[in-house]
């Protein structure tokens, strides 16, 4: 019975060993929130027993909770939406609000303009769709719109939602019944002087257009087509060269190329969410997907592999990977 009593409760400690009641779930942010507003907004990080965690981490019964403040208030506005993980409590989230809609009402019209902005190119939204967007968030008008973003009224999430409803066509499942698979049955790659040859792209450069290839001839596989620059091609090419074949990008629309790509990021709820989001934005689908996490030092490590175009398409998810909150690093495995 004392135990069902204290389930939806987690009990830790201040440095100086007082006892902090919190809801199940709460993170450092909740505990700094919980231990004085000024403290809240001025948390910059936090140590579990010592060893620094993310403020998304879930605190645990007994645990030592120590906050890394600045000298000057600066609560952020990602801090308001549930699903990124930062504060459990809706009533600190109420605090964070207050202390936006303190702020001078420019300042914050400019940063929800900033905001919007920013997230809206992102997706593709044109200015002429503003309009709808702003009614479909049952904003009065594009100003108050901003101001509303500015004061943390409505989230980043809830903008973002907002124009992907809007946005057509409507996203695809992230694994869809693979009509991408047709149109990757064309080579991707046209060879000079030969007909019909089954190509593979390498694995060792693993090339995308529109880097510079040569074609290889191996013996049973066809044509293996490689990065001009590749290490691997150049000392088989210098033993025999015979076996070297001129290749170029086709020209027709030749669907997409899959690529690894390795993103590491402190952990918190939501994350795989809004990884999975960039991908659907961009209209990519998951051909394989695999994930890690290192308790001790709250980092989750994905594998994710995902058919592209082109490089350029890769670097612009790359870019929009590495920009989702509590992300380390995301870059492409070789």
């Amino acid at each position: 019975m004392r135990t069902e009593l204290f389930a939806d409760r987690v009990y830790v400690l201040t440095p100086k060993g007082e006892v902090l009641d919190l809801p199940r779930g709460a993170t450092p942010l909740d505990f700094a929130y919980g231990v004085h507003t000024s403290l809240g907004h001025r948390c910059r990080g936090a140590k579990a027993n010592g060893r620094i965690v993310p403020l998304t981490h879930t605190l645990a019964n007994g645990e030592v909770i120590e906050i890394i403040t600045g000298k000057h208030d600066a609560p952020s506005r990602d801090w308001l939406a549930p699903e990124q993980g930062y504060l459990v409590s809706a009533r600190n989230r109420s605090k964070v609000r207050a202390w936006f809609r303190k702020q001078d009402v420019g300042g914050n019209r400019s940063a929800g303009r900033a905001i919007a902005e920013r997230e809206l190119s992102r997706i593709g939204v044109r200015p002429e769709q503003l309009g709808a967007l702003t009614a479909e968030l049952k904003a009065p008008d594009t100003d108050h719109l901003y101001q509303l973003l500015g004061e943390g009224e409505i989230t980043v999430t809830q903008l973002v939602q907002a124009a992907m409803r809007l946005t057509e066509p409507p996203r695809p499942p992230l694994r869809p019944a693979r009509p991408a698979a047709t149109r990757r049955r064309a080579s991707p790659v046209e060879i000079e002087g030969v007909g019909d040859l089954p190509t593979t792209l390498a694995r060792c450069c693993a090339p995308l257009r529109p880097q510079p290839i040569n074609g290889y001839v191996t013996l049973g596989r066809g044509v293996t087509v490689h990065r001009s620059d590749c290490a691997g091609f150049q000392r088989m090419s210098a033993l025999k060269p015979d076996r070297v074949l001129k290749v170029e990008w086709s020209s027709a629309e030749s669907g997409a190329l899959t690529v690894e790509l390795a993103v590491s990021a402190y952990d918190r709820r939501g994350l795989l969410r809004d990884l999975t989001d960039v991908l659907a934005v961009e209209r990519l689908s998951i051909d394989a997907a695999s994930s890690r996490t290192d308790h001790d030092v709250g980092i989750a490590y994905f594998d994710l592999s995902v058919a592209v175009d082109d490089l350029e398409q890769l670097a612009r998810v790359l870019r929009r990977l590495a920009g989702v909150p509590n992300v380390i690093e995301a870059r492409r495995r070789r």
